[in-house]
């Protein structure tokens, strides 16, 4: 197949989960809880009666789970499991419901994010995924999450002897039941101990974590892609030795093809993940004749896209805008009329005369009769004598202001008040 074909699936997968995240979410953790509850119910180790055991209750517990937090989900799957032993054996359900709330609070206080390790852990252990857990952990968790895969393998080690204590039954006295349970206790705990199972497990795990969450973090082409592959050969060598050391429970072939699927579909998610996550730094190495380059890719967080903007102009009139400002506010509809109906005023350094349509607000009819246009004063002058060039001429004195006339001055009055 063409890779150009690949990047094109690839391209088109991560469009649509960009598009449709919070629903596929939703989805697919409605999906694991019903199959997580519907497993614990079929198991071998309980008897599957009971009204808890019901699918349809089921249902309501996953659709419960889906909108509360993860934990509260994976402790309604440790509560299905205490009243499956509940059934059979009263004292084997408290023994085993304490040690269960003991390790689901160690994990629930330090690594909330990781508690659904406690359920998936063993479910991938019974269906014989072995290198599931440590590789995903290590790959997108980092090395921190060897913790969450620990205490899951020791509950996996918790449910091994869940028959033991099936067994168990109070006795006529009240009075034998706190050495009844201190015996129990120990049992337990010893029998956790000495599984090599699960010992062997609590390494390989440990070790496959550490390795993929190193290896990745390495300045190469491809680490993500080197670390699956590291990771996978190391596990799948581990698993023959498992298998031939303490006899891991499964045939070999099967827990090598599963291994073989694992490596698979995690390299399949990481190369959908590439493009689906698109806040991850990456860092790329490569080379000319002359130079290495070594380059680091941050991307944007938060991208905002600009927006155009339109500038409008507004050029309506007076008439238009329904109002008039005066003087840096709009008045009210009262004042606006008033300053409608005041004439224009008449522009500053033009006479009365000039103005055209110029009529004072506040005058008599009598004022308002039009009078003729004032005339210069005629005065005679002599005509001047002709002067030699070399003459020297007088400066010229500046003119006093006229005094305005008693008619000019009520005008200027009139025009005030108006």
């Amino acid at each position: 197949m063409n890779l150009s074909v690949l990047y094109q699936i690839r391209g088109i997968v991560s469009q649509y989960v960009k598009r449709f995240e919070p629903i596929i979410k939703i989805g697919l953790k409605f999906i694991a809880f019903l199959v997580i509850y519907q497993v614990i119910a079929s198991s071998d180790v309980y008897t599957g009666t009971g009204v808890f055991n019901s699918f349809w209750v089921h249902l309501i517990m996953a659709l419960v789970a889906t909108l509360l937090p993860s934990r509260i989900g994976v402790l309604l799957a440790l509560a299905l499991c205490v009243y499956n032993i509940f059934l059979t054996s009263l004292i084997g359900a408290i023994i085993v419901g304490v040690m269960m709330l003991i390790l689901y609070v160690a994990v629930a206080r330090m690594f909330p994010d990781q508690i659904y390790f406690l359920i998936l852990v063993p479910i991938c252990i019974q269906w014989n995924f072995y290198l599931l857990p440590p590789l995903f952990a290590g790959l997108y968790l980092g090395a921190i999450a060897v913790v969450p895969v620990v205490v899951g393998i020791l509950m996996w080690g918790l449910i091994q002897i869940v028959p033991a204590f099936m067994s168990l039954q109070m006795g006529e006295s009240l009075d034998a039941l706190p050495q009844m349970i201190s015996d129990a206790s120990s049992y337990g705990i010893d029998q956790i101990t000495k599984n090599e199972q699960m010992v062997y497990l609590l390494i390989i795990s440990a070790i496959l974590a550490l390795v993929v969450s190193l290896v990745k973090k390495l300045h190469l082409d491809y680490a993500h892609y080197i670390a699956i592959g590291a990771g996978g050969v190391l596990g799948i060598i581990c698993l023959i030795m498992g298998k031939v050391i303490v006899g891991l429970s499964g045939n070999l072939i099967v827990m090598v093809l599963l291994a073989i699927i694992t490596i698979a579909g995690l390299a399949a998610l990481e190369f959908l993940n590439l493009a689906v996550n698109y806040k991850r730094v990456q860092n790329l190495e490569f080379e000319d004749e002359e130079y290495f380059y070594q380059v680091r890719l941050i991307p944007k967080l938060n991208p905002v896209k600009k927006t155009k903007k339109e500038v409008k102009n507004i050029t309506e009139t007076q008439e238009q805008m329904g109002q008039t400002r005066v003087g840096g506010w709009y008045p009210s509809r009262k004042a606006e009329e008033t300053v409608k109906a005041r004439p224009a005023r008449r522009p500053k350094g033009e006479s009365k005369e000039k103005a055209a349509g110029y009529k004072p607000l506040r005058r008599s009819e009598a004022e308002k009769t039009p009078r003729p246009a004032a005339q210069p004063p005629k005065t005679s002058q002599p005509p001047k004598a002709a002067q030699s060039p070399n003459t020297v001429q007088p400066a010229a004195r500046p003119e006093k202001p006229k005094a305005k006339s008693d008619e000019e001055a009520t005008d200027l009055f009139d025009d005030f008040k108006a």
